[in-house]
Order: C-alpha cells, then structure tokens, then sequence
C-alpha cells in the first residue's frame, strides 16, 4: 500500500504539510486549513493541495500530481518500449504533466490524457505546473 502524502502551493512556494512558518492540514471534508499561532484558519483559494502518486521517477525523486515529467518513448510510434522482430527500436523523450483522471494518474499533454504514468518506464521530474522552470 502507498503511503498517502500531499504537498501544498501556497502561492509562493512548494510546501510539504509541515513547511517552514506554515503546518497545513486536510479536514475530513478535503478542506486545507494553515495552523498558524491563533490555530487553524481556511486556506484561501490560492492555495493548491496536491497528492503523492506513490511512485518515484529514475533519481528517486517522489512524483506528484502537478509534476512536469520526461520520460522515454520509441521514437515514431508512440508506444513505450516497441519491440519489432525482438529488437528494441529506437528511443526518444517526451513530456507531460501528471493528473488523476478517473481514479489513475495519468501524464497529460495539451490538456488531453496521453498515457497512465504508471506504463512509463525512465521518468524524470523536471519540475511541477506552479514554479517556473530554468532557462
């Protein structure tokens, strides 16, 4: 069984529940509340709770829902890990970004499902939909 985790954007930054200035807790209803020195208080809308998908790209880095990702592909098909007359073809990299969609997380392009994440071998987290990214 997965361990169930989730991390927060408040914003500004990436936040596990237990952020430097901020505790965050989720209610039995879903709802994000900030325990802050008067007690709890709502989230407000800015806020984004994202969940763990209980797995772990290539650098054992752990894959969140939000998460931009690369990962490899046979080049020209589309298919993961082609196999023609048993020999492996050619490889190439391609990304997305991770999203529950009917209960299986799934890598999304061009806000169209592409594939389930967890038919995807050689993934790598390159980032997440909130923080910019390096040029």
């Amino acid at each position: 069984m997965r361990e169930i985790k989730f991390r927060v954007w408040d914003g500004e930054r990436m936040c596990k529940p237990h952020c430097p200035g901020n505790w965050y807790v989720i209610d039995n209803d879903g709802d994000l509340w900030i325990r802050e020195h008067e007690g709890l208080v709502y989230a407000p809308d800015s806020h984004v709770v994202m969940q763990f998908t209980g797995l772990t790209d290539s650098e054992g880095t752990e894959i969140y829902e939000g998460d931009d990702i690369e990962y490899t592909v046979a080049a020209g098909t589309g298919a993961i890990d082609a196999v023609i007359a048993g020999t492996l073809v050619e490889k190439t990299r391609d990304a997305g970004t991770v999203e529950i969609l009917n209960g299986a997380w799934r890598i999304m392009r061009d806000n169209k499902e592409y594939r389930m994440l967890c038919h995807v071998p050689d993934i790598r987290v390159v980032g997440n939909i909130y923080e910019l990214q390096p040029a």
